[in-house]
């Protein structure tokens, strides 16, 4: 996925989060009845969603500032790279090139078997 044209990083660790907090409601809500029971829960994720929308702007903020950051790292690798390596850049830029356009299967993002 990290190679795949056109998409993004992702935290897939997002509901392990939210998980880990809801299990201590079970100790807490164990001897509520259902309706209230059924309320705290709610509750629970409630804030949570309430929480993540609120702070969203943050979260993009800051992954927009890294995303930066690091594009600007791989720019000045990249730029090392092309002018010790001239010829391979150029032939590298093609390889990419062919890539995205579908014109080519070879994947110049892959590493060789060892």
């Amino acid at each position: 996925l990290a190679y795949t044209l056109g998409a993004a990083m992702s935290d897939m660790e997002g509901i392990e989060r939210i998980w880990s907090g809801s299990g201590l409601l079970g100790s807490s809500t164990r001897e509520m009845g259902p309706g209230s029971r059924q309320n705290t829960i709610e509750d629970y994720w409630h804030h949570w969603n309430w929480h993540k929308n609120v702070s969203q702007g943050q979260l993009l903020l800051k992954r927009l500032n890294n995303a930066n950051k690091d594009l600007r790292e791989q720019e000045e690798g990249f730029k090392i790279f092309e002018v010790n390596q001239q010829s391979e850049a150029a032939q590298w830029k093609e390889m990419v090139r062919a890539f995205e356009l579908g014109q080519s299967t070879f994947n110049p993002f892959s590493l060789p078997k060892s």
